[in-house]
């Protein structure tokens, strides 16, 4: 049995202290970066749905675009994640704004009674999820992630999140 212990702190960041770059602190919180955006973009898209004359969910613009908005968070993590590019908070954030709004609109959807178009973004949304996670099997990227994250939740009782060094004795 191990004396190791679950970080609560990844509950928000979800990013091992290997990872932290990855991450922002918001008062005195560490959170993912993508996440966060992925919050601000489900609140614009709550606010403009809130404040559009016309429901903008029926609008085909809003459907088309539902299916691209996710599409850079995508390539941002698995040109990251493979090696191709380096990435970075702002990226990050941004892309994550566009995710938020795709993934909102699922649930806009539904409050508009259009569950044929919700159940259609979020099949989109759910194959994006598993397309990513083939292509880090194929490059042989997604055991290392996975180890990685496992790593990073498990913490030593004496270590107090001081980041990569918390990890070095599991």
């Amino acid at each position: 049995m191990s004396n190791a212990r679950i970080r609560w702190s990844m509950l928000l960041s979800h990013h091992a202290p290997a990872d932290y770059d990855r991450t922002v602190v918001c008062l005195g919180v560490r959170m993912c970066s993508r996440c966060m955006g992925v919050l601000a973009g489900v609140l614009i898209a709550g606010f403009v749905w809130l404040h559009w004359q016309t429901h903008p969910c029926q609008s085909s613009v809003v459907l088309v675009g539902g299916y691209f908005m996710p599409v850079p968070a995508a390539i941002d993590f698995l040109s990251h994640e493979i090696g191709l590019r380096r990435s970075n908070n702002v990226i990050r954030f941004v892309t994550g704004i566009l995710l938020g709004i795709a993934a909102a609109l699922p649930v806009l959807f539904v409050i508009e009674g259009s569950f044929g178009m919700a159940t259609m973004q979020a099949a989109w949304l759910s194959v994006i999820e598993i397309l990513s996670g083939v292509v880090l099997k194929r490059t042989g990227c997604l055991e290392p992630y996975l180890r990685r994250y496992e790593l990073g939740v498990r913490t030593l009782p004496d270590s107090h999140e001081k980041g990569p060094v918390a990890n070095r004795a599991l």
